[in-house]
């Protein structure tokens, strides 16, 4: 029998995890002595295996990775654990100081639960959990009080992850997490589904209802359209099509859907609907196409092969990366002016970060210095991360994943031991 760790990883390339940002409850994985940290510092000597995925979500970090030696999964996290989210307590445990290792029968490699097999994604909500594995098994954990682990029986907090059985049969290939609500995409056949919380139409149903269990979405332009890639913000959510087309749907007061209405009110928002066709229309005359959708908690992004950028929404903290002055068409996608070509592109929360390769470029919220920026401010347009470049410059290295958090930032890097320094 071929050990999966055979197929799946290569000797040659490592990886090393940094953060930066806020250290308030241990979140950096530093301990509490670090209340604040600037520069990008790696986190070492807390991991059994190297780390192949990262996530935050509001208070707290996860780390997913593969030990060879053993074959198994393994997950560690550090912050806040008050409602679940880092598994360990069983709800008496409210603050992991460090990085500890997290096990419960769920995850258990005594038991074999999460043997010969691999993370596939690992992302966070605010405070619920996704773990999707390579042979298609989904585990949630964290808060369920609206429905967004998509169990159909109600259970305030899952503290031992809960196997989504479901969302295995329907065949799930990609999640995006919302603050209450959850996506799953099924990327082969283009379908999407949604469960968790409906306020603000989160689920693209027309409804307010909560949703326990995983279903599709109940709308003529999902259903009729191949969907390729998603994203969610707080209470909103992307989906891109086959054909190139944005469709979005969701809360909409700050216009991160459509042009807001004059003297609308709270709790805005709209059905699902296609995303600013004459600026998507532009892209595709160019010859260009959107090849990621990302999401702040107020704002989309797009990003285009040609490695053009393109935000919309609220500018409260710099969001949309074009000045503070600058006049602002709501509901409309405005092009964030770079001097790279773009080729990833990471935003939660109120700060992005895009990258080609090489030079990383920021903006918006870094009071809590989310953004590795020396000075805590609001940047209205992108600025050069020398920071983060730094880490970049010596080594044979590249940008595997960047999770960035209402104050703090996680980075995971890979290194290729095979390949010639950089110059």
């Amino acid at each position: 029998m071929i050990k999966l760790s055979k197929v799946l990883f290569n000797s040659t390339t490592k990886t090393r995890v940094f953060s930066f940002g806020s250290g308030l409850n241990g979140k950096l994985g530093h301990g509490l002595g670090e209340s604040k940290i600037i520069k990008p510092k790696e986190i070492t000597g807390k991991f059994n295996c190297a780390i192949s995925n990262i996530t935050s979500g509001t208070t707290y970090s996860l780390f997913s990775g593969y030990n060879t030696n053993r074959d198994i999964v393994e997950l560690y996290g550090c912050g806040d654990n008050r409602d679940g989210q880092l598994i360990i307590g069983n709800g008496k445990e409210p603050l992991l100081e460090d990085i500890r290792q997290l096990q419960s029968d769920s995850i258990s490699p005594d038991k074999g639960t999460i043997s010969n097999r691999a993370v596939k994604q690992l992302i966070s909500g605010t405070y619920h959990n996704i773990c999707l594995m390579s042979d298609g098994q989904t585990l949630l954990w964290g808060t369920s009080n609206s429905g967004q682990l998509g169990s159909p029986d109600y259970q305030r907090v899952y503290f031992n992850p809960y196997n989504n059985s479901l969302l295995n049969d329907l065949g799930i290939s990609k999640y995006s997490c919302g603050t209450t609500f959850t996506l799953a995409l099924n990327s082969a056949e283009g379908k999407l589904y949604s469960f968790g919380s409906a306020s603000f139409n989160e689920l693209g149903n027309d409804n307010l209802f909560n949703e326990r269990v995983p279903k599709p979405i109940d709308n003529s332009l999902i259903s009729s359209e191949k969907i390729v890639d998603i994203a969610s913000g707080f209470f909103h959510s992307l989906a891109l099509t086959e054909n190139g087309r944005v469709l979005t749907w969701g809360r909409n007061q700050e216009g991160q859907c459509q042009p807001v209405p004059e003297r609308i009110g709270k709790g805005s928002y709209t059905s699902i609907d296609y995303l600013d066709s004459q600026t998507i229309d532009s892209i595709h005359k160019r010859n260009d196409r959107i090849v990621q959708l990302a999401a702040g908690s107020l704002n989309s992004y797009l990003l285009t092969e040609q490695g053009l950028v393109y935000s919309i929404g609220t500018n409260e903290y710099g969001q949309l990366g074009i000045g503070k002055d600058k006049q602002l068409n709501s509901g409309r996608l405005h092009q964030v002016n770079l001097p790279i070509k773009v080729t990833k592109l990471f935003s939660k929360f109120k700060s992005v970060i895009c990258t080609d390769g090489h030079r990383f470029f920021g903006w918006g919220n870094n009071f809590d210095h989310q953004l590795s920026l020396e000075t805590r401010s609001i940047c209205y347009e992108p600025v050069e991360l020398f920071n983060i470049n730094s880490l970049f410059t010596d080594s044979n290295c590249e940008i595997n994943d960047i999770s960035i958090s209402l104050s703090h930032t996680l980075l995971l890097m890979n290194v290729h031991n095979d390949l010639p320094a950089k110059k």
